[in-house]
């Protein structure tokens, strides 16, 4: 899908891998980081390409794995949870929680499965009916740090803040709360 753009792309994808350099870095100084390309619908090419150069940047980094595959969805496991992550412009958000249990075999060795998706830049939630023998998913929207471009104010998407979302997770307590920050205006 055709994007506006306020440079030229070289400069664009220049200030844009510097920035994911430095991301991962200072998450480094906490705890080691997985980076998981998730194909989304305006950037395919680029972002795989930004998932490429970090690949190549940290390679021999043993605290950081990065997943540049091409799955469309990926999935992370830690302790009891099960983390679910797309673009969301392909799947509904009501067949996820069963995506994942048809694609993770350790999908019932888990208490807490959420999945995360970001194609509708607004912040909701839906959470699936525990169905007899297993207990529901979470489907969360995340917020983005794109601003206006001129599609979005034609259609009247003028209103959302532009933030970044953490989400913080107990080995075996699932889901512990999050934390949002605000871009700068």
């Amino acid at each position: 899908t055709q994007m506006d753009a306020d440079g030229r792309y070289p400069k664009i994808f220049a200030v844009g891998a510097e920035a994911a350099r430095r991301a991962v870095s200072r998450m480094l100084t906490v705890a080691p980081v997985d980076v998981l390309w998730i194909p989304g619908n305006h950037d395919t090419h680029a972002s795989y390409h930004l998932c490429r150069e970090l690949e190549i940047d940290f390679k021999n980094n043993e605290a950081v794995n990065v997943d540049c595959g091409p799955a469309s969805r990926k999935y992370f496991r830690y302790g009891q949870n099960l983390l679910g992550f797309t673009h969301g412009d392909k799947e509904k958000p009501d067949r996820l929680p069963n995506l994942m249990a048809a694609e993770r075999r350790d999908w019932s060795e888990t208490s807490s499965r959420d999945w995360y998706i970001g194609h509708l830049h607004n912040r909701k939630a839906w959470v699936s009916k525990p169905v007899e023998t297993f207990e529901g998913s979470t489907v969360r929207v995340i917020k983005a740090l794109t601003g206006t471009d001129a599609w979005h104010f034609q259609q009247g998407y003028i209103d959302d803040k532009q933030a970044a979302e953490v989400f913080f997770y107990e080995k075996s307590g699932g889901y512990a709360g999050h934390a949002v920050a605000r871009a700068r205006t």
